[in-house]
């Protein structure tokens, strides 16, 4: 994770448009649309379930994608739902942040992605190691970030793709 490319939380943005902006400090100019995405989760009042009709694949798929990217030198935009009601974007999507990287940890024995989160202009926090979302084989792809105080996290809702590519399972939502 660069810290020197990240744009953190001011007035006269929002968190896709910041987001867009960190992909430009990476040298990136397309960042993905709503046209072309791999959706994970729905929202139905206020639950969270999963998307399509074969979500097993969706999720490996999107993996797939994430990790295209991040082998060629490109963070991602994802879009997170932190809390289920809040009817923003496509009635799921609540916040945009980049994952820039990938590990392992021991103790879960879980992969996971980190991510800049621009919900934030402090460096500290929005680049934080602490910033993760793990991944359950085909299943989920949820963490949490230094910012998020109280135990709510994020689950990640859709991935964008940026490299001019379609994928089987994209599709766009309303």
């Amino acid at each position: 994770m660069d810290k020197s490319k990240f744009v953190g939380w001011r007035a006269d943005g929002n968190c896709l448009t910041l987001a867009q902006e960190t992909l430009r400090n990476y040298g990136l100019t397309n960042y993905g649309s709503s046209a072309n995405v791999f959706r994970l989760v729905e929202e139905k009042n206020g639950v969270l379930s999963k998307w399509g009709n074969d979500p097993y694949n969706n999720y490996e798929n999107a993996i797939k994608c994430i990790d295209d990217h991040l082998n060629a030198n490109r963070p991602i935009i994802v879009g997170v739902d932190h809390s289920p009601g809040l009817e923003l974007n496509e009635g799921t999507t609540d916040h945009f942040v980049v994952i820039t990287g990938r590990g392992y940890d021991p103790l879960l024995r879980l992969p996971y992605y980190t991510f800049m989160d621009n919900a934030t202009a402090s460096v500290e926090n929005g680049c934080s190691d602490m910033n993760r979302f793990y991944y359950t084989e085909g299943n989920s792809l949820k963490g949490s970030s230094a910012i998020i105080e109280g135990g709510l996290g994020y689950v990640v809702t859709q991935v964008r793709p940026n490299n001019g590519k379609k994928y089987e399972t994209t599709t766009a939502y309303k």
